[in-house]
């Protein structure tokens, strides 16, 4: 973990710590701050508790379908797709694109992310045609709402064509760099 990484995850502790202890674990500033610990503290070891414990404390205060609960189901999919969980992870990053679908609409920054998401779990496990199919329209989206010359834009087309050329040579799988 780099210098500028490994400060962030201690001021995200401090943070988690001093919310719980001031407002509670179960606080949604402080179901917030957890959140982004989560997405911080990603690896190949995966805290098992973590995660799920995190789910249920967001679903039981603010409940399901909350952004709050909506961004930590996210933050836990991304997480177990980078520990190689990603059948575990597929069923909740499917539910929460369509959930940020219905909340937000299709080209809202939120689905995208998530739609990118699915993609990157999709072709891990191999189901290509669909993992090609869900790149194609984030980055479709993001030009046409974003430019073409966005990062994120260029940032999808690339992942695009990763995506492409891994159906070419029959592999899926390659590690990706973290979304943006």
């Amino acid at each position: 973990m780099g210098r500028p990484r490994a400060e962030a995850v201690s001021l995200l502790r401090r943070a988690v710590e001093g919310r719980t202890a001031t407002l509670g674990a179960a606080h949604p500033s402080t179901l917030i701050a957890r959140t982004y610990l989560l997405e911080f503290m990603v690896g190949p070891e995966l805290d098992p508790v973590t995660g799920p414990e995190l789910l249920a404390d967001c679903r039981t205060a603010v409940g399901p379908g909350h952004p709050i609960t909506l961004a930590a189901e996210l933050n836990y999919a991304f997480a177990l797709i980078v520990s190689g969980q990603q059948h575990r992870a597929l069923p909740l990053v499917r539910g929460v694109v369509a959930a940020f679908e219905r909340r937000y609409g299709p080209d809202h920054p939120k689905t995208l992310a998530g739609r990118s998401l699915l993609s990157r779990a999709l072709g891990e496990i191999g189901l290509s045609d669909e993992a090609v199919a869900q790149a194609e329209g984030v980055a479709d989206a993001r030009a046409r709402v974003l430019g073409p010359e966005h990062p994120w834009t260029a940032w999808s087309w690339e992942r695009l064509a990763q995506r492409r050329r891994a159906v070419r040579a029959g592999q899926e799988g390659e590690d990706e760099p973290d979304r943006p």
